[in-house]
């Protein structure tokens, strides 16, 4: 058995002993996951997490949000901010360790993660819009918030490897940086994001939208509208300099985007624009608050 093999199966491995999401986190998947749900069973489920619901009102009532008058209740939340970012405080609070690993088999510094998968699951909400309802737009801003949590698992295995990694990248034109992951440690973020989605229970159109993220054509034909969205979001961040580190824009991008989201690409720059603009007024809210681990 090859050392690479050897390394992928131990990455793979780890994966079951990540601990999972809590109750109130997974049934909040659960209710994405089913597409179609009212602002009363978001914020039922919040409301009977303790954890959760201390958390999103920590975050709600936090300097960075800048309110006038203290927020009391979930429900008062949800009517402020919209579903869509509580949902997100939710799971970020939820996954924080995660959210704040330091990527050092990327060369990312420690938070990098959290504001691009923050960016990510804004633009997916927005493009979300741009499908003929195909995509929910809660679904959409849960899986971009989720779609890179395979490079937490992966990284501390591939720091010693980036050298290696960043080499065959460069000095093979058809070698992008998933590819290069994949010859050197057997594996890649992508894959191991989606067995680490599968192990926490997560709604198959995440599960399946997180590994197929960099080669959207690849997912089932009942999950490609969503994939080509976190595919596309991605790649935004990527180009608004919200990435995670030294793979930013290594990846192949797929243009077929075209067919599943009615978006002109004249129209992406307004979109990214936009995004940018909510991004500011939420990154620090989010993942600048020291948020209750228990």
């Amino acid at each position: 058995m090859s050392e690479i093999t050897v390394k992928s199966e131990e990455i793979l491995k780890s994966v079951k002993s990540i601990p999972a999401l809590s109750p109130g986190a997974s049934q909040l998947l659960d209710v994405l996951g089913g597409g179609k749900y009212e602002v009363s069973d978001i914020v039922k489920v919040i409301e009977n997490d303790s954890a959760l619901t201390v958390n999103v009102l920590k975050v709600v009532n936090s300097a960075a949000i800048g309110l006038r008058q203290e927020m009391a209740s979930v429900h008062q939340a949800v009517s402020f901010l919209g579903d869509t970012k509580v949902i997100g405080i939710a799971m970020a609070s939820a996954g924080r360790e995660t959210f704040n690993a330091e990527l050092l088999g990327y060369q990312g510094d420690r938070g990098m993660l959290g504001r691009h998968c923050l960016w990510v699951a804004l633009a997916a909400r927005e493009l979300a819009r741009h499908t003929n309802g195909v995509v929910d737009k809660g679904l959409a801003f849960t899986a971009g918030l989720l779609h890179d949590i395979g490079k937490a698992v992966v990284s501390d295995y591939m720091v010693e490897l980036v050298p290696d990694i960043i080499k065959k990248s460069a000095s093979d034109s058809g070698t992008n940086h998933l590819k290069a992951e994949q010859l050197v440690i057997g594996t890649d973020h992508c894959e191991v994001g989606g067995k680490l989605a599968t192990h926490w229970k997560m709604p198959q159109s995440l599960c399946l939208g997180i590994e197929h993220h960099h080669k959207p054509a690849n997912a089932p034909d009942e999950f490609k509208v969503m994939t080509y969205v976190l595919h596309l979001a991605d790649t935004l961040a990527q180009m608004q300099g919200m990435g995670t580190g030294v793979d930013d824009l290594q990846y192949e991008f797929d243009g077929s985007y075209t067919d599943f989201i009615k978006l002109e690409s004249c129209d992406l720059e307004g979109l990214a624009l936009d995004v940018q603009i909510e991004f500011n007024a939420t990154a620090e809210a989010l993942f600048g608050t020291d948020l209750e681990t228990e």
